[in-house]
């Protein structure tokens, strides 16, 4: 339905004694005054790690000179200046501004401010260490990650959709900030703020129905919402992202309304909202220093680590977004692959010994054939093969799962003790409206280990040239619910920079308190005839088989260790590590008492060692709110169902549905006409 006049009058009249409307708990997405700074983000630059830096921001007004920045080392004497570059695009109700930050000393702390800008608005952030640098340091990825609260993830969803919040709960930027000082910068491989998800939120009845020139102004209220919400974190941590699917245009390629029987493809989108034209204006990605393309495909050195960024959209041969979905190419025919070799051919094993790789669609994961990007592993699988990636990071489908160290299907026999193939951690977890998947159930040896049906991050911690620890953080409290550490057998031949020595036995792979190929697994459980996820003391098989046929099998993780003579480095890890070992084995201790899981397998057949789970409270739930939730006039899903589903209304007076809408279309209206308002004036004549 288009706004009524009473709505939009009342609109006016609103706005003319406040000035542009604010969403709620977003601060100031649309401000009154149309330049000032929001939506700050940092990203690491420079062709040296630590050298440079690039910090964006975005204004509601064009400025009148170049974007300009203050900055140093002391806050109250920013006595360096730096210039940039603006730029916009067709529907872009914003300005995207760009400054690179050069001569820098790598892990460092900066101050920085826009010039001009009140001093409140002084942020920092500090430098990559330099490659080579033998120091611990923990990095964080969240993939799939939308906007929270009214807009996007909260405790109702509309009918259809499914994981909705539990009152309370805390979502995956909650989780992020609490965490903040645990990890240094964060991976978003792909699917960044669902702005997309407008038209599916508008047909399931979750926000009010507007015309497609209306959607226009909603896609960019959701995207601009979202990236409010992350200043708290990209004002002050790199924030390093790539293309997914819901980057390449307005709907995702397509979106159907079934009731109605109308399919809407990309051919709706205006100029300005397809061929990820916002993701590639709106982010500055070190592409140019290391022969990439914009945020498409880049690499970058982090300490002991070389980060590869590509893209599996786009830019190989069936790439999954360049057919239907009006994107791509960005490079000569198979310019993307040529890159990769050649960059991974180049990586100086001495000072960078890993190699960790993103991406967005994953090619090994436990789920329908429709999400198996086997293109994307036709692609690229030789290439990491042979270039000796040692952990590959994705996405795309909405559960976490841990798989064995794999290449070309066969699993590796040394697992995470020194394995030669990479370690694939799919984790598409972070959440947004409708943000859930299940697992398909699928009996592939690769599977070590997955968790659906709830939402977390990923925490990976590198301790060493040898070492390197990834957890699975659940988003409601912070709980650690899987560990795991991977372990390769390689003579370190830096010294290490801060911290103490920590003394380690030569004959074992082990860490204090972290072993290689350790871990632990919650009291979950998931079921096939309850998709809901209801939660019960033990983890069960997805398919068991008939009881004539089947044994139960208890089977605890164990962890293995692989003697080695690499004595050097396994004595360069940080003092955090023995100081945290007790801890660490305490509370495993603890999880191991409601760990044990329970699997059916066939009586014949080897014990796998694939728990398919779902969460279970291991812990006290956080009572922190969430960001924000739904209208209180709607009910909420009960702590015994994953999903609220309102059904079509019968038009009644009072109805749930009824209310439902009210209530969107009062929280949708401000937002929609506060940037309409901004963009219609300079934006008008596209769409007479």
């Amino acid at each position: 339905m288009r706004f009524s006049t009473s709505v939009v009058a009342v609109l006016t009249s609103a706005l003319a004694i406040n000035g542009v409307l604010a969403i709620p708990q977003v601060k100031n997405p649309v401000p009154q005054n149309i330049l000032e700074p929001v939506q700050f983000r940092v990203a690491f630059a420079g062709a040296e790690a630590g050298k440079s830096a690039a910090v964006s921001w975005n204004t509601y007004g064009e400025l009148s000179g170049a974007p300009t920045l203050r900055y140093g080392l002391d806050p109250d004497n920013l006595s360096k200046s730096a210039s940039g570059e603006s730029n916009t695009y067709a529907t872009s109700t914003t300005w995207n501004h760009h400054v690179v930050l050069e001569g820098l000393e790598p892990g460092t702390v900066y101050y920085y401010r826009v010039e001009g800008a009140d001093v409140s608005k002084t942020f920092h952030f500090k430098t990559a260490l330099a490659p080579g640098t033998n120091k611990e340091f923990t990095f964080a990825a969240a993939i799939d990650l939308g906007v929270m609260g009214e807009y996007g993830l909260s405790t109702w969803v509309g009918e259809g959709a499914e994981g909705p919040l539990k009152p309370g709960e805390k979502n995956t930027i909650d989780s992020l900030l609490d965490d903040f000082d645990e990890y240094e910068f964060l991976l978003h491989p792909g699917d960044i703020a669902y702005s997309d998800y407008w038209l599916k939120e508008e047909i399931q009845g979750y926000l009010p129905n507007t015309t497609l020139e209306e959607g226009i102004y909603v896609y960019e209220a959701l995207l601009n919402t979202y990236y409010q919400q992350m200043e708290g974190l990209t004002a002050y941590k790199q924030y390093m992202v790539s293309p997914g699917n819901h980057e390449a245009n307005c709907n995702n390629g397509g979106t159907s309304d079934k009731k109605n029987n109308i399919t809407y493809t990309a051919d709706m989108c205006f100029e300005g909202q397809t061929n990820f034209t916002g993701l590639r204006n709106h982010f500055r990605m070190p592409a140019e220093e290391s022969g990439g393309v914009g945020p498409m495909w880049y690499s970058f050195d982090y300490g002991l680590v070389h980060f590869v960024s590509i893209n599996t959209e786009t830019d190989f041969e069936d790439a999954p977004s360049s057919t239907g979905m009006r994107s791509g190419e960005f490079g000569y025919p198979g310019q993307q692959l040529d890159w990769l070799r050649a960059d991974l051919a180049n990586v100086d094993r001495e000072k960078t010994p890993w190699v960790v790789v993103s991406g967005h669609r994953p090619w090994y994961i436990d789920a329908k054939k429709k999400n198996v990007c086997k293109d994307c592993q036709n692609a690229f699988e030789d290439i990491l093969v042979d270039g000796n990636v040692d952990l590959v990071i994705m996405g795309h489908v909405h559960l976490y799962e841990r798989n064995h160290p794999v290449a070309h299907g066969k699993v590796d026999p040394n697992g995470l003790n020194n394995p030669s193939a990479p370690w694939y951690i799919v984790n598409g977890a972070a959440g947004h409206y409708d943000g859930i998947d299940f697992a398909a159930g699928l009996d592939e040896e690769w599977i070590a280990y997955t968790m659906d049906g709830h939402y977390g991050w990923s925490s990976f911690t590198v301790h060493n040239c040898s070492h390197l620890t990834h957890e699975f953080v659940f988003s409601e409290n912070n709980t650690r619910l899987d560990r795991q550490t991977l372990f390769k057998d390689r003579k370190c031949k830096l010294p290490i920079d801060g911290g103490s020595s920590v003394s380690i036995s030569p004959s074992t792979s082990s860490i204090p308190g972290v072993e290689s190929g350790s871990g632990f697994n919650g009291t979950v459980t998931k079921t096939e005839s309850d998709k809901k996820s209801s939660v019960v003391g033990t983890a069960t098989v997805s398919k068991p088989k008939p009881a004539d046929e089947t044994k139960t099998v208890i089977k605890p993780e164990t962890s293995t260790v692989t003697e080695t003579d690499c004595e050097k480095c396994h004595s360069e890890t940080n003092g955090s590590l023995l100081e945290s070992a007790a801890e660490t084995a305490q509370t495993e201790k603890e999880q191991s008492k409601a760990a044990t899981v329970v699997e059916t397998v066939h009586e014949t057949a080897v014990a796998s060692t694939k728990p398919i789970v779902s969460i279970s409270s291991l812990s006290p739930v956080a009572t922190a709110p969430i960001a924000s939730v739904g209208p209180s006039s709607v009910a909420s899903a009960s702590e015994s169902e994953s999903a609220a589903v309102f059904q079509p209304s019968t038009g009644s007076a009072g109805s749930t549905p009824a209310l439902a809408n009210v209530a969107t279309l009062a929280r949708i209206s401000p937002m929609v006409m506060g940037v309409a308002l901004v963009a219609v004036p300079a934006f008008a004549m596209q769409f007479v």
